[in-house]
């Protein structure tokens, strides 16, 4: 097929100076030469294995009028918490009071079963009520209020954000409530 050249210098390296080569000899291990493939993708496709997989997808019964409801009540919950969002500079114990009214609703809703928990929108608002209620001065009810959410099992969880301040919240007042061995000692 190929002769061998005089010009050849060592074996084992290629005949010619480039490093792809592909269709040029190139020398092996003794005195056989091979030639690369010219498409290496068709090189590859040769020993690919087929496989496929089928998907069958079926419309079940739940249609809109089952779900309304629940997307319903998340539109209220998620007016509730605007509401308490715009009324927190001016009035911070009205939004506590509307937050704690969202929260009631959350768990509320998601007691209704898994298809209600699953179209619930709106996130726990555990950031900016225990966020107010330390602001406010009542440390001791935002601890308390982060200790009954981490004792919910929230499906929708938080936003990392969220999360984070929440948990350095945490720590923050459990250090300041060790301290002083009562949860409620800064409550008038």
């Amino acid at each position: 097929m190929f002769r061998r050249t005089a010009r050849v210098s060592s074996p084992g390296r290629q005949t010619t100076g480039r490093s792809y080569g592909y269709g040029r000899p190139r020398r092996c291990s003794g005195r056989h030469y091979h030639r690369r493939p010219r498409n290496p993708r068709l090189f590859v496709r040769a020993f690919r294995k087929p496989f496929g997989c089928v998907m069958e997808v079926q419309k079940g019964s739940l249609g809109g009028k089952e779900v309304l409801p629940y997307m319903q009540e998340s539109r209220k919950i998620e007016t509730l918490i605007t509401a308490a969002h715009d009324r927190e500079v001016d009035d911070p114990v009205g939004a506590i009071s509307m937050y704690r009214e969202v929260v009631d609703r959350i768990v509320a809703l998601d007691r209704l079963g898994s298809v209600a928990a699953a179209w619930r929108r709106p996130r726990y608002p555990i950031n900016r009520l225990s966020l107010l209620l330390e602001r406010t001065g009542r440390s001791g009810e935002a601890y308390q209020e982060i200790l009954r959410y981490d004792q919910y099992h929230d499906v929708f969880g938080l936003t990392q954000g969220d999360e984070k301040s929440v948990a350095s919240r945490k720590q923050r007042l459990s250090k300041k409530f060790a301290d002083s061995g009562t949860l409620r000692s800064d409550r008038k």
